[in-house]
Order: C-alpha cells, then structure tokens, then sequence
C-alpha cells in the first residue's frame, strides 16, 4: 500500500531501478480510453462488470484506474485493476485535485474497445 521509506530503495545495496524515457511508446493494438461514470453505483454492480471483463478478456485488460462514486460510501472510491487483479478498493475522504469526473481510465490491447466495456458497464448498471 506504498508504506516504504524511500531510504531504502535508494540505500547503498538497495533496489536499483532501470531509468525510463520520458517519452512512452505504444505498440500497435494497444487502447487507451475513458469511461466517465457520473452516476452514483452500487459496488456489486462495479466488481460484477469488472469481474467479467476480468474473465473473459483479462490477457487484454492492462491497466484499470480512477475514482468512482460508490452507494453508501462518503468519498470517491479509488478503483485500480491490472489483467485479473482487482485491487481492494480504497475509499478517500475528498476528490483528489484536476480530477473533473468519476470514472475508470482503461489502457487495453486485442481489440478490446471503449465502446464493448461501455456496453457491459451499461448492461451491469440496468440489472
């Protein structure tokens, strides 16, 4: 849950990380994309798609991450998921700054499109 003192990572004998470009690369194939969910839903609903999508198509579900709002809770809910992780979600006590609405930012590849995980989001949220 981060709680590492960065002395140790940078400590003599510490963890030596590669340096990264600035720049990021997209292999072809890859997606990336916003699914804004303004309405307040029930988390059984959100697990249920996420879960699906998780199921049926986790190899092509990279990265999962925003805020939501979630029945019952008083803050914004952060979401985070990678292939067939779901994180426990986390609820925050105020929206974090520059956030303009709820919802998940996707980055997906194999032909997985904002427009098939908005339909199963949409289908979720009318059972």
């Amino acid at each position: 849950h981060g709680v590492l003192d960065p002395a140790f990572l940078l400590a003599e004998g510490g963890i030596v990380l590669p340096a990264r470009h600035a720049e990021a690369v997209h292999a072809e194939g890859l997606a990336g994309f916003f699914l804004p969910l303004p309405q307040v839903l029930p988390w059984r609903r959100v697990a249920a798609a996420l879960g699906l999508l998780q199921e049926l198509r986790g190899e092509d579900l990279l990265r999962v991450k925003g805020f939501l709002r979630i029945e019952g809770c008083a803050g914004p809910v952060l979401v985070q998921a990678a292939g067939r992780l779901l994180h426990p979600p986390a609820e925050l006590a105020a929206w974090p700054q520059g956030i303009e609405q709820p919802g998940l930012s996707f980055v997906t590849a194999g032909g997985l499109s904002a427009e098939r995980v908005a339909a199963l989001f949409a289908a979720a949220a009318s059972l």
